[in-house]
C-alpha cells in the first residue's frame, strides 16, 4: 500500500510550459482523503515553491534545493546548509572556469553573482526571491546550495572540471542542460525523502517517486515504486523500477491513478 508520493517538477510533474497537469487539484484532494502526503521534490528554493504552489503550500511537503531544505505545512523544518568556508572554496574554484555564473541559494533568498544579463534572466525563471550581488560579503542568509550556470553545457564543461577538483568533498548533480548544483556532502533528494519517511513512519516499499534527471537518482532509489519518465535520458532508466509516460502526457497523474486509486 502506497503511503507517500514524491515527484520532481521540471520534466516530470510539470508540462512543457512548466504548468501543473490538468486534474492535479482533484488528485490532491483524493490523496488527502486517503492521508497520503504529496511531496514536491525540486532543485527550486522554498520561496519559489511556495509561490509555484500558492494554492496548496499549506498542505504540501517540499524537498527544496535538491534536498538541502525540507518544508512542511508552509514552513522550513530542516536545513543542511554549507559552512561559509565551503561557500568560499567553491566560489574560488569556479573562478578558474570561463563563462560560468554562480547562484548562492539561501533558505529565503537566492543571490546571483554575475554581470551576465542572460544569467540574471535565466535565474528569474526559477527563483522568485532573488538579489543580484557583486561581492560574497553581500550574502546574508545561510546557503543551502550553489547553483552553477554554464551556457556551454554543464555536463560536459563545468561538471567534470569541478568534480575532479571538489567531487570528493561535496555532492554534485547536473540538474539541467546549463545547470549543476553543489551541496554539502551527502545532501540529495533521496536523503531528504529518507528523513521524511522516518518522520512519518513510512517504508521505501510504501513510497512512490518520480524523476527524469540525474539529480533525481537518489530520490528514485529511496522508493520501491520508482518511476523514470519516458522523456528522460535513456541512461536514467536503470535507476527506476518502472517507466511512466512523458510529462507531456501527464505520466505522474496517470501512474498515481493506476497504482493508488
Amino acid at each position: 500500500m502506497i503511503k507517500l508520493i514524491a515527484s520532481d517538477l521540471d520534466g516530470t510533474l510539470l508540462d512543457g510550459d512548466k504548468r501543473l497537469p490538468p486534474g492535479f487539484h482533484q488528485m490532491l484532494q483524493r490523496l488527502r482523503e486517503r492521508s497520503i502526503p504529496f511531496v514536491a521534490a525540486s532543485g527550486r528554493s522554498f520561496e519559489t515553491l511556495k509561490e509555484n504552489f500558492a494554492s496548496y503550500s499549506g498542505e504540501l511537503t517540499f524537498i527544496c534545493d535538491n534536498g538541502a531544505c525540507l518544508a512542511e505545512n508552509g514552513r522550513v523544518v530542516e536545513t543542511d546548509c554549507l559552512p561559509l568556508s565551503d561557500v568560499l572554496e567553491i566560489a574560488a574554484a569556479c573562478r578558474d572556469i570561463p563563462e560560468v555564473s554562480l547562484l548562492f541559494c539561501g533558505v529565503h533568498v537566492a543571490y546571483a553573482l554575475s554581470e551576465s544579463t542572460q544569467f540574471i534572466d535565466e535565474v528569474a525563471h526559477y527563483y522568485v526571491s532573488q538579489k543580484r550581488i557583486f561581492h560574497l560579503n553581500e550574502l546574508t542568509d545561510d546557503i543551502c546550495k550553489i547553483a552553477v550556470y554554464d551556457p556551454l553545457d554543464a555536463s560536459k564543461n563545468v561538471y567534470p572540471a569541478l568534480r575532479k577538483r571538489l567531487g570528493s568533498r561535496y555532492t554534485m548533480a547536473v540538474s539541467g542542460l546549463y545547470w549543476m548544483d553543489i551541496m554539502k556532502k551527502g545532501v540529495n533528494k533521496g536523503k531528504a525523502l529518507y528523513s521524511l519517511q522516518q518522520r512519518l513512519g513510512v517504508l521505501p516499499e510504501e513510497t512512490m517517486a518520480f524523476g527524469d534527471f540525474y539529480n533525481d537518482v537518489e530520490l528514485l532509489q529511496q522508493a520501491a515504486y520508482s518511476f523514470v519518465m519516458e522523456n528522460a535520458n535513456e541512461d536514467m532508466r536503470r535507476y527506476g523500477n518502472f517507466v511512466a509516460p512523458s510529462n507531456l502526457d501527464y505520466g505522474v497523474l496517470k501512474m498515481i491513478e493506476k497504482y493508488v486509486f
